[in-house]
């Protein structure tokens, strides 16, 4: 009689889960929604979990249950935030959030050309004899900003 007594008292180990379905979940995403929207609130990932009162971390981790509704939440954040990045008097703050949490990037391109070595004259050159080149004519250029002659290699 005590082992059905005590399978009896067993409970549910850990956390009940915070929605019962993927319906219930994008419900309350949507009146947290229409909730920023009727106070002109902007859009957050951290105040969409504090809405739907779950912990930040609990999207990441139900991205496997929700997917479709989890994806179209963050981008729809993530629009609000495009959007009021283009009327911003101070777009920093937004900006960090985009990179950090969107995964914006800053890119810079450096463009290097190398005149004069380029041309079909130096076709066929060995790159240590365009390197060999090059180092004589940078001597040539720091000679001619001293004021020094440059001996000849002939």
């Amino acid at each position: 009689m005590k082992s059905v007594q005590k399978i009896e008292r067993k409970r549910k180990v850990g956390k009940p889960a915070a929605f019962d379905s993927e319906g219930e979940f994008n419900k309350a995403i949507n009146e947290y929604f229409e909730w920023a929207e009727d106070n002109e609130k902007p859009l957050t990932v951290s105040r969409l979990c504090v809405s739907i009162g779950v912990e930040r971390h609990y999207l990441s981790s139900h991205i496997q249950e929700y997917p479709a509704t989890i994806k179209k939440a963050i981008q729809i954040i993530e629009a609000d935030k495009a959007e009021r990045l283009c009327t911003a008097r101070n777009p920093v703050g937004l900006i960090f959030d985009l990179k950090n949490n969107h995964g914006w990037l800053d890119e810079s391109r450096i463009e290097h050309k190398l005149n004069g070595f380029l041309h079909l004259e130096n076709e066929g050159k060995s790159i240590e004899d365009l390197q060999r080149e090059s180092i004589g004519l940078a001597e040539k250029i720091i000679a001619n900003r001293a004021g020094t002659p440059v001996p000849s290699q002939n």
